[in-house]
């Protein structure tokens, strides 16, 4: 009979128990991550249509520079 080495067991218990999180983190993340990403970008549009209504005859070029310019 081979000697029981509880380190060893410990150890391999420990990183199943690991792993079990991360597939539980993994999956919990599939099931919100898109829904969060699609009520966002929902949320974008509105705003976007808004600003199309309130604004419909200005053009870009018409706007004031410090509006129209883009700084990095």
């Amino acid at each position: 009979m081979e000697p029981f080495d509880e380190a060893l067991d410990r150890r391999i218990w420990s990183l199943a128990d690991t792993r079990l999180q991360w597939h539980k983190r993994i999956a919990e993340a599939r099931r919100t991550i898109p829904s969060e990403i699609e009520a966002n970008t929902s949320k974008l549009w509105e705003q976007h249509k808004e600003l199309d209504t309130a604004h419909p005859d200005e053009d870009m070029d018409e706007l004031p520079d410090n509006e129209n310019s883009t700084q990095l």
